[in-house]
C-alpha cells in the first residue's frame, strides 16, 4: 500500500509532542522546526521536574514571540477546543463545561501558587 503524502505529512496533521522534562533551547528549537509551532506545547513533569524552572524556561527561552504564544498556550487551546480555528475562544464548549473548566484552571492556579510560594519550604 503506497500512501497518498510522505509519512511525515499526516505526524505532522496527528501528533503533537510537549516540552516535559526539557528545559532546553536546543531541544525545544528542534521540536520546533521539526514538528512546526503548532504542534509543540509547553508542559511540566511534576513532580520530577520544578515547575518554576520550566515556568522561567519557556519564559526565556530563545523563541519568537508568537511560537512562545503557541507553544505556552494557544496549541493547547486549540487541541483541547477551548477556540476554534478561527479565534473564538470557548467555541465548543458549553457554559457549563466553561464554568467547569474555569474551576479546574482556578484550582490548578491556586495549586501552582501555593507551590511556589514561601508557605510551601
Amino acid at each position: 500500500m503506497t500512501l497518498p503524502k510522505p509519512p511525515s505529512f499526516y505526524i505532522k496533521r496527528n501528533i503533537t509532542i510537549t516540552t516535559s522534562g526539557v528545559c532546553s533551547d536546543v531541544s525545544l528549537r528542534c521540536a520546533l522546526d521539526a514538528m512546526g509551532a503548532n504542534r509543540v506545547m509547553f508542559s511540566v513533569d511534576y513532580p520530577f521536574e520544578k515547575t518554576a524552572v520550566a515556568s522561567r524556561f519557556i519564559r526565556e527561552a530563545r523563541v519568537s514571540q508568537t511560537e512562545r504564544a503557541q507553544v505556552a498556550s494557544e496549541n493547547a487551546k486549540q487541541i483541547l477546543r477551548m477556540i476554534d480555528p478561527i479565534g473564538n475562544e470557548n467555541a465548543h464548549c458549553s457554559s457549563h463545561h466553561r464554568a467547569q473548566l474555569g474551576r479546574e484552571i482556578s484550582v490548578a492556579n491556586a495549586d501552582y501558587a501555593y507551590r511556589n510560594s514561601a508557605l510551601n519550604p
